[in-house]
């Protein structure tokens, strides 16, 4: 438990960092720039630190192979560390926005973003929607009930779509890509279904072998991902609900006799209780 809690503290508080310069209503776009800056520094932190990493590793190999130096393994970690817990994080740091009035208006779509964003995320989550819907399909057809990992697949897939849609978001005032804003708007009528799979394929396994906090978090996303298309599909555009309906949900699900810990705890005992007393073994 403390090392989920762990996980969840860090997500939301990552979540946080991303909505709390703009909880004042409105500047959307202002909102949408300044996570596009934290997103493509991260990415180039990570490349950069990758690109030191790997480079001082290979000279102490070349040090090695020719002068017999022989390294102690730890050395290896250390530049791990170096390079991605200081390097890594010093770099991203600095690349924050310092004024967040500045960003209010979208100037441009960088064109690599839009690239990646057009030619490689939403071929992808075309890719993986079709692979869902046709299991879905072989599910109908054969009538045999779907496999507990297809939930997992459900979340990463819906989670993906989130995101590229997030990117897409300056597509809607503009005049071209109108395919790519009928995807925008397309997606969360085509994550419904998926949403519903999702339910009965964790219901099966609540059924069969009761609530696990795994299971509840399942849940928890399945509840998050229906309400988030709901929102959409009524017309509400407001991006900045995505992170911060997320964070909450994650914070308010961790604690609490409501949480993920104290109702997994209780349907599990309540559970093998039920299993003793049948069995004769728990009286009384």
């Amino acid at each position: 438990a403390p090392y989920i809690r762990y996980v969840i503290y860090n997500l939301a508080l990552h979540l946080t960092v991303s909505f709390v310069p703009f909880l004042e209503k409105g500047k959307l776009e202002g909102f949408w720039n300044y996570n596009k800056t934290l997103f493509i520094r991260f990415v180039m932190a990570v490349f950069f630190s990758q690109v030191i990493s790997t480079g001082i590793t290979l000279a102490f190999g070349a040090l090695d192979l020719l002068f017999d130096v022989k390294m102690d393994p730890k050395t290896y970690t250390e530049i791990f560390i170096l390079t991605y817990g200081i390097f890594n994080t010093w770099y991203f740091l600095a690349g924050i926005p310092r004024d967040f009035e500045s960003g209010n208006s979208i100037v441009s779509y960088p064109k690599g973003l839009k690239i990646f964003t057009q030619f490689i995320l939403i071929p992808l989550l075309l890719l993986y929607l079709a692979i869902l819907y046709a299991y879905g399909a072989k599910i109908m057809i054969t009538w045999d009930w779907p496999r507990g990992i297809v939930t997992y697949l459900i979340i990463a897939i819906s989670v993906l779509g989130i995101f590229t849609n997030l990117l897409l978001f300056p597509y809607q005032k503009e005049k071209e890509g109108g395919w790519i804003k009928g995807f925008y708007k397309a997606f969360y009528y085509l994550l419904l279904p998926l949403t519903i799979f999702l339910f009965i394929a964790i219901g099966i396994r609540i059924q069969d072998y009761g609530l696990t906090v795994n299971r509840y978090i399942i849940v928890l996303m399945g509840i998050w991902l229906g309400v988030i298309s709901l929102y959409f599909i009524l017309g509400f555009k407001s991006i900045k609900t995505v992170p911060i309906s997320l964070a909450a949900a994650m914070i308010l699900a961790s604690f609490g006799p409501w949480g993920m810990f104290s109702w997994s705890e209780r349907h599990q005992v309540n559970r093998l209780e039920l299993i003793l007393t049948e069995s004769g073994i728990l009286e009384n």
